[in-house]
């Protein structure tokens, strides 16, 4: 189904839904006064309930509260539920009765409503509805249509004309509406599809999907347990379904009868070695396959039509060799009727799938046979209301059972239901059967003292005799038919009393038992995935102690479901993440596969397949086990289509299976792998890294893991990381100790702050260095605070580090000495040289090993020790050495023209110095080059295992040919390529092998939403390496092309013109000092190259005595005039003037409007260290450096600035005011009381503020640095145009930062409150003696 069909049904589908909604609510509040909230209105009030079924409907609304409210679902909620279902069920109901009109299996009964030829041919044998026509009652005799017509089919779950959602049916302008939006031409071909009904499933909860992935990522809130299902259903599409049943219900029935004709009919059927071995035949009556997810039961669709071919098969050749002597059926028409009560069964946590789902088997089956009569569906929703102990004992207690045990059964069985509405098939409910039984009746009467059986005319030996599985599945059977009568009983002589409707509800749990007590011979499904993390406490428990090995994702907790749901010799198939293939955490769970089933086949499909909000985050494999152990040659057939997107993929795949289908021996797709599983065990961790050559695979084998050979370790993970660590910027550089190697040297330094590596953006060979940490008194604050704090032993050591989250290929840093480490950052300490680990990691040939390993956003130390280590060869590993200290070098180089780095010289060249920085980049991506040719070498890599590998990650940029004539016109593509964005998927050739391929931004270890994801396929300017592969061409061509045609990114100049008069902001202010080397931005480097080419003498002259600059046009401390000047000192007035051009001509504007917002908060990570105070209309500004700030810094601007300000508008007014007099009437006179006005305004607003800054400097604001930026901003938030300090504020007023000074100058009696229990907080305040 095309992306315009499924459009037009979610249009359709989430209007309908709304209107029906909106009509159910005014229904419930209007005629029957269920209000919102869960109350009710007083009858007498409402005069429709005097009509008899409406008074009925009442009391049935006051009942359905009334038992919910015994459940967790109350008032409000209780009502949101009901008006759901009320519009589902309605919705359902006419999108079935469009399907089976279209499939001519009823007649025409909502094309075209009242006049539909069904409603003729009903009112012909129904009088009194035909008076009612006849009477102009047209619309109340077509709801008794409908709800009569509902009555007559068999899908009771969906058509039950006597529930509640049936007695709120729409009113007749509802309907019409309704009507008329199914029965449009734009979803006039969907009612012939099958997959329809999975869209209109999906589709209508699209909404709720969305509040609930609001409350995770945007709230950060948990997933509530009824959440679930919203959050985790996603409809397959239909050639994945066709895969997974061909390839497991198919291939079962093929390993029976080799001679079958099935395979003809089955398009994406995998054939392998393992086809020629026959297991034992089974009828196909007895042949069962379960969907434990099944949402509207597309896999069962799909397997309908091949259980009907083979019960014609059976039929056929029954008596043949290798076929039964007497079929299943006999006759044809009873196939649709056998498939669907023996062979199918679904299991969901969700009514309305579970609605859909009987919908589409009904209809699959009417198509087969109109006659067919459907006695039951073997589906189960597994919403069942949990109830309190006392409401369970209650029920048993009255319960009429001929036989004790069954209440006893009841009691354990009962109470452990109460969590089917949220773990569905993952409830080990059968346990608790099996245990029972086996406990109770299993063992021979005689041994068990007199216990009576409940087996009948079983003697001891033969029940001993008897399979264990069929022993426990006659046993509950047996017991199941009592317990329904039981129930059905209880229903009916208690039709009043609550116990009626935990009986109800209870009977769903029964059917819940009977598919989960069987062992099925398929399994397929396309389970849930949701990571641990946004899991509440019971569902983390429940899985924990159910699952222990795989409870770190739904997903992972099905696929371990599903095998042991699976009869021996049976076939699971499923498709979802495939971090399971890769990530440590699943070692355990690929370990069970690989030696417990054997994988026949696997699609490995990767992004964009399926309909999700952010397809790139979720990298997904269908695959197929069969549950058996492997033999030692046991081969499976693999495709790897990670790179294709949406329909590519289904093309892909049909064009490589029909290469491997046509030359089994000798296909030539490169997407094909074929491969013996035990292969599968050469790296350590059992990654499913089915596609490497065994030559990569005997890497692992032949070298010993890096583990060995370094210390690879996590770092401090801080209980409270805003306390403890901050961006060096915030404590400015005087008040951090950067050359510390011991903890002793810095226990005696004094110092509380430190520099610490805590991940960051992607950076290679050196950077992220933003970091510092609080650990005075060798860490004592932090470890008071229960913080872990992990391998001390290696704080302040030199290493290397790299970020534990990554949206990019793993990049190694150099890590100086001197820094602690964090948890994001972990960090490697190698036995060999520091530079031979950063070139072998950050080679290409580790990228592409890392990530067989870890094809995912994170890396874990497990994940790097486990990379081979090539034995020494000392001419390669001093080239790697060599070039890797150069990479380090030119990094350092760019380094020095980045503001916020601590190592900061000047901003780069004015005219050249983008070139400058695209010549590090070049000369960068050449040695990166140099490198990974060295690690192969190192490493002993065969031609054709490079080739493998850049086909994945690309060719080495300085291996593509260089052009010398810069007028070639094959260069000309250079220019586009550089100046425009691009996606670099679409503009990269060959696969780029990063998260856009192979990433999991939700799996268990992934991030915490999928906006990283998004970013990487947005379209931005390619990285010079990026350049250099999609043009084609050599770095040195693409440089010197760039240069000599001066090309340009206006972005990258504009930036560059801000970044000179932060500068400039930075210098004035006091920040930078300019001359002075081995200071902050002093413009000369640290081999004594001056970089900023001015008189420093006369720019110094510039520096405020204050810190504190205003926007004011002619004061001596306007902050515009003063930058202008600085600009023209060190630029030159010409190129002074041409920055202040770049950014738009009006530097005032700019440092008023957008400079403070728009670029120095981003750049500083929210966390500014100039500060922008402003009057409410913006009229008036003051910039301050804050580390310059002082306990008297705001009464003096209120003093030098605020105030003067004030008596000098006001003086102007007053002279206005006189000439304003002496003037005659005119244009003049008009003009200038424009003025006055302004003025006027203008004091109003000078005044205000001047209150603002009164009423702080009144309380006694007094800054500690050691609080960090934000805190010290946020008494100061009525005066920042920014609301990040307001929300601070509000914080701190609520008492979340109270080990803050500024708390405690505040709050001073809450805190000291506060610290006489807090012992951290005491010692953040002095006072813990």
């Amino acid at each position: 189904m095309n992306k315009e069909t499924r459009n037009s049904i979610k249009k359709m589908v989430q209007t309908v839904r709304g209107i029906l909604m909106q009509e159910a609510r005014e229904q419930l509040e209007g005629v029957y006064g269920l209000h919102a909230n869960g109350t009710f209105e007083n009858i007498k009030s409402l005069p429709e309930l005097k009509d008899t079924h409406k008074a009925e409907t009442r009391q049935q609304l006051e009942y359905f509260l009334s038992e919910e409210a015994k459940t967790d679902l109350k008032d409000k909620n209780a009502v949101d539920k009901l008006i759901k279902e009320i519009a589902f069920t309605h919705l359902n109901r006419f999108v079935a009765f469009k399907m089976m009109e279209a499939r001519k299996i009823i007649r025409e009964t909502v094309s075209r409503g009242a006049d539909s030829n069904a409603f003729k041919f009903y009112l012909v044998d129904h009088h009194d509805d035909e008076k009612l026509f006849n009477s102009g009652h047209i619309d109340e005799a077509y709801e008794h249509f409908i709800l009569w017509l509902s009555g007559q089919i068999e899908i009771k779950v969906l058509f039950n004309p006597d529930n509640l959602p049936s007695r709120i049916f729409p009113r007749p302008r509802i309907l019409k509406e309704i009507l008329d939006i199914i029965n449009g031409t734009e979803v006039a071909s969907v009612w012939q599809e099958d997959e329809t009904i999975g869209w209109v499933y999906q589709y209508f909860i699209d909404e709720d999907k969305a509040a609930v992935f609001d409350k995770i990522y945007t709230q950060k809130k948990k997933m509530e347990l009824r959440d679930i299902p919203a959050a985790t259903q996603i409809f397959t599409p239909k050639w994945i379904v066709q895969y997974l049943v061909e390839n497991t219900l198919g291939r079962l029935w093929l390993r029976m009868h080799p001679d079958s004709q099935l395979r003809e009919h089955m398009k994406y059927y995998v054939p392998n070695e393992q086809d020629k071995d026959r297991i034992a035949i089974k009828r196909v009556i007895d042949i069962t396959l379960l969907d434990p997810a099944c949402g509207t039961m597309h896999f069962g669709m799909t397997a309908f039509d091949i259980f009907y071919q083979m019960y014609l098969e059976e039929i056929a050749n029954a008596g043949k060799d290798g076929w039964g002597k007497e079929p299943s059926l006999n006759d044809e028409a009873d196939i649709p009727k056998s498939i669907i009560e023996n062979n199918l069964y679904g299991i969901d946590l969700d009514l309305r799938a579970i609605q859909l789902s009987a919908l589409s088997l009904y209809i699959k089956a009417k198509g087969k046979n109109k006659d067919t009569f459907l006695e039951k569906f073997n589906l189960t929703y597994t919403d069942i209301p949990p109830f309190s102990d006392e409401a369970i004992k209650n029920f048993v207690d009255n319960l009429q059972t001929v036989q004790a045990i069954t209440k006893k059964l009841l009691r354990e069985i009962l109470p452990i239901l109460n969590k089917a509405y949220y773990l569905g098939s993952l409830l080990k409910i059968e346990t608790i059967i099996n245990e029972f039984i086996e406990k109770e009746k299993i063992v021979p009467k005689g041994l068990m003292n007199n216990q009576q059986s409940l087996f009948k005319d079983i003697n001891p030996k033969e029940q001993l005799e008897f399979d264990l599985y069929i022993s426990k599945k006659i046993a509950w059977d047996e017991v199941k038919e009592e317990i329904i009568s039981a129930f059905q009983q209880f229903m009916e002589t208690h039709k009043e009393a609550s116990g009626s409707f935990v009986a109800s509800e209870s009977i769903k749990g029964l059917g819940l038992i009977d598919a989960l007590i069987r062992r099925h011979d398929v399994v397929v499904a396309n389970p849930p995935f949701s990571g641990r993390r946004n899991w509440n406490s019971d569902l983390r428990e429940d899985l924990k102690k159910l699952y222990p090995e795989t409870s770190n994702d739904l997903y992972a907790t099905f696929i371990d479901r599903c095998i042991e749901l699976t009869n021996h010799n049976g076939y699971t198939g499923l498709i979802n993440i495939h971090s399971f293939m890769f990530t440590s955490s699943y070692e355990a769970l690929r370990t069970s596969i690989l030696e417990k089933t054997s994988i026949e086949t696997m699609v490995h499909l990767g992004p964009t397949f399926m309909e999700l909000s952010n397809p790139y985050a979720q990298q997904c494999t269908m695959y197929v086990l069969k549950n058996i152990q492997p033999t030692v040659h046991y081969t499976g057939a693999y495709f790897r289509m990670i790179k294709y997107i949406n329909e590519e993929k289904e093309l892909m795949f049909s064009n490589a299976l029909n290469d491997y289908n046509n030359n089994p021996n000798s296909f030539s797709d490169p997407h094909v792998f074929l491969l013996q599983q035990e292969k599968l065990k050469a790296i350590p961790g059992y990654p499913f890294v089915y596609w490497v050559s065994d030559g990569i695979r005997n890497l692992f084998i032949k070298n010993a893991p890096f583990g060995d050979s370094a210390k690879i370790c996590f770092g401090t993970s801080s209980s409270n990381s805003f306390r403890f660590i901050k961006f060096w910027w915030e404590l400015g550089t005087n008040n951090i100790e950067f050359n510390c190697r011991t903890h002793e040297s810095a226990l005696a330094s004094n110092f509380k702050w430190f520099p610490c590596v805590k991940g960051g953006d992607f950076n290679k060979w050196y950077g992220n260095l933003d970091y510092i940490i609080q650990w005075h008194k060798d860490g004592y604050y932090i470890k008071v605070e229960n913080s872990a704090i992990r391998n001390a032993e290696y704080h302040f050591k030199e290493g290397c580090t790299y970020n534990l989250m990554t949206v990019s290929n793993l990049s190694l840093r150099h890590l100086p000495p001197g820094f602690i480490f964090d948890v994001a950052a972990p960090s490697i300490f190698p036995l060999k040289s520091v530079y031979l680990i950063l070139g072998i990691i950050n080679s290409k040939l580790c990228s592409f090993l890392i990530k067989l390993l870890a094809p995912t956003v994170n890396y874990t130390v497990g994940d790097i020790a486990r990379i081979p280590l090539a034995e020494s060869k000392e001419l390669f590993e001093r080239n790697i050495i060599d070039r890797s200290c150069q990479c380090i070098k030119l990094k350092k180089k760019a380094i020095t023209h980045q503001e916020t780095s601590w190592e900061m010289v000047s901003p780069t060249d004015w005219r050249t110095g983008i070139y400058s920085l695209l010549n590090i980049e070049k000369e960068l991506t050449v040695l990166e080059t140099d490198i990974s040719e060295a690690v192969y070498k190192l490493y002993e890599i065969e031609k054709i295992d490079i080739n493998q590998i850049e086909s994945e990650f690309n060719t080495l940029p300085a291996k593509l040919p260089m052009v010398n004539d810069l007028k070639d016109p094959q260069l000309q593509a250079i220019e586009t390529l550089y100046l425009e964005k691009h996606v670099p998927d679409e503009v990269i050739k060959q696969g780029s092998h990063n998260l856009d391929d192979e990433g999991d931004a939700a799996s268990d270890e992934g991030g915490e939403d999928d906006s990283s994801m998004r970013r990487g396929r947005q379209k931005r300017f390619l990285t010079f390496e990026e350049l250099c592969l999609a043009s084609g061409f050599h770095p040195e061509t693409v440089y010197k092309y760039i240069v000599a045609n001066k090309l340009e990114r206006e972005e990258e100049r504009y930036e560059l013109a801000v970044s000179w008069i932060s500068y400039a902001i930075g210098v004035v202010l006091g920040r930078f000092k300019p001359g002075k080397k081995g200071e902050l931005g002093c413009g000369i480097d640290k081999d004594g190259t001056v970089l900023l080419k001015c008189d420093f003498v006369k720019l110094n002259k510039f520096v405020d005595d204050d810190g504190i600059m205003v926007l004011d046009k002619g004061h001596p401390d306007d902050l515009p005039a003063r930058v202008e000047e600085a600009l023209a000192i060190m630029l030159g007035e010409a190129d002074g003037r041409s920055v202040i051009n770049t950014i738009g001509g009006d530097l005032r504007s700019f440092l008023e409007r957008d400079f403070f917002i728009k670029w120095h908060i981003p750049q500083y990570r929210k966390r500014p260290v100039y500060w922008l105070l402003q009057s409410a209309k913006k009229s008036y500004g003051i910039y301050l450096f804050h580390e310059r700030l002082k306990a008297d810094s705001i009464y003096s601007i209120q003093e030098r600035y605020i105030n003067s300000k004030i008596v000098f508008e006001r003086s102007h007014l007053a002279e206005q005011k006189s000439r304003l007099v002496a003037l005659p009437e005119g244009k003049e006179k008009r003009n200038l009381e424009k003025e006055i006005d302004k003025l006027e305004s203008l004091i109003d607003e000078l005044i205000d503020f001047q209150t603002k800054i009164k009423t702080i400097a009144d309380r006694g604001y007094a800054p500690d640095i050691n609080d960090g930026v934000i805190l010290n901003m946020a008494p100061l938030h009525q005066l920042i145009p920014w609301t990040e300090p307001k929300k601070f504020w509000k914080e701190l007023q609520d008492g979340k930062y109270d080990w803050a000074h500024v708390a405690m100058k505040y709050w001073a009696d809450r805190v000291k409150g506060k610290c006489k229990n807090d012992k951290s907080l005491a010692i953040a305040h002095g006072l813990d003696n």
